[in-house]
């Protein structure tokens, strides 16, 4: 997992991908846009310092061309232990994206379930909520964005 060569390709996808955002007009480019997602620790390591180090010097390298282009960055969280349903310190993230004056979208990605295609690409390896009913929790959703972070 820390093997440079991927980690140079990796570095050299991402240069287009922000390449191509400008290109297209856009302005930003999001996801898990600062490391590899494997949703485990690799078995060769025992913390996750060495993983750190790679994305900081990842998001350093990148940093230059997304700056010259104009093309922000979107810094994913990448938690799957911990869905957004109060855990999260809400209000605090929303005010200090209020105090530096975000006013761009905020996404959910609101993974409760594993199988399928997601499920199995995102690495969702257990139900986060029983027995769902997606309709009621989207809903919920809904109320939550609309009351705590609007």
């Amino acid at each position: 997992m820390l093997d440079e060569t991927v980690r140079r390709k990796g570095i050299s996808f991402l240069k287009e991908m922000i390449t191509a955002v400008h290109e297209m007009g856009g302005g930003m480019i999001g996801g898990t846009v600062h490391s590899y997602w494997s949703g485990v620790l690799p078995t060769e390591l025992d913390v996750k310092e060495p993983l750190w180090r790679q994305r900081l010097k990842s998001m350093r390298e990148l940093t230059p061309l997304a700056e010259e282009l104009g093309v922000t960055r979107n810094v994913e969280v990448i938690n799957r232990k911990s869905p957004g349903t109060g855990r999260m310190p809400w209000k605090e993230i929303k005010q200090v994206l209020d105090d530096i004056g975000f006013d761009g979208s905020l996404i959910m990605e609101p993974f409760v379930m594993r199988g399928g295609q997601v499920g199995r690409d995102i690495v969702v390896w257990r139900e986060m909520i029983p027995n769902p009913d997606l309709d009621a929790l989207a809903a919920a959703s809904a109320e939550f964005v609309k009351w705590n972070l609007r």
